[in-house]
């Protein structure tokens, strides 16, 4: 039988110049994440399949990973992310000081059909805030992430950070006086907005949104954060 030259489909190999260009990227990483107070942490790329299945469900925990019994009889999984052993980790670790920030650089395993920007094995850069339930703590990855594309010299002109949360849209909406009976018709009509030419969104916008003040504040406030 002839041996494949090749890895497991979907699985990282790296030669020794892709993996400098790898350890010059997570030292970057490292290095922005330091600087905002995170630090560094490890968990297993082992753990009881019924820890993921509690927090993930069945379908990426059994359907989409690695999930074997082993020679002892347990139910094991290759971690497909990170944040069940997180969780793990910090209900176990007795008092901490809140907030915890914690950042992690881990390879992670999903049994997914590669394509592009889907592999099975691939490394994630993780960065966690937990005990703080405020919107400044989303601000705080944005700082880390302006800090790593500082360092890695791209310009302002170069790159954009994107994000979507409901609850800062809704309290946008609310502080432009949109009544919490239209909400859930606002949210509708935002997950449109980029699916559909500016003046076709407009239009369908205005259809859907049938009270003239809501619509006005409603695109107005929508203007003001794109």
């Amino acid at each position: 039988m002839t041996l494949s030259r090749k890895p497991l489909r979907g699985m990282r190999q790296l030669t020794p110049d892709e993996k400098k260009i790898e350890d010059y990227i997570i030292k970057k990483l490292a290095r922005a994440g330091s600087a905002y107070g995170f630090e560094e942490y490890e968990a297993p790329v082992l753990e009881p399949l019924q820890l993921f299945k509690a927090k993930s469900g069945s379908e990426l925990a059994v359907e989409q990973s690695y999930n074997f019994i082993d020679k002892g009889g347990r139910e094991l999984i290759m971690r497909p992310e990170l944040t069940p052993s997180l969780a793990r980790m910090v209900a176990a670790s007795g008092e901490l000081i809140y907030p915890v920030r914690w950042m992690s650089f881990p390879v992670c395993y999903r049994y997914e059909r590669p394509q592009r920007g889907r592999v099975r094995e691939f490394m994630q850069f993780n960065l966690d805030i937990l005990g703080i339930d405020r919107l400044e703590a989303e601000l705080e990855i944005f700082l880390v992430l302006r800090r790593l594309m500082n360092d890695l010299g791209a310009g302002s002109d170069q790159y954009v950070i994107r994000y979507s949360s409901r609850r800062l849209a809704g309290e946008v909406l609310e502080s432009c006086g949109m009544r919490a009976d239209k909400m859930a018709q606002a949210f509708a009509v935002i997950d449109k907005k980029d699916k559909m030419k500016a003046d076709e969104w407009k239009e369908w916008a205005g259809s859907v949104i049938t009270d003239e003040r809501d619509f006005h504040r409603g695109f107005i406030s929508l203007q003001r954060n794109n």
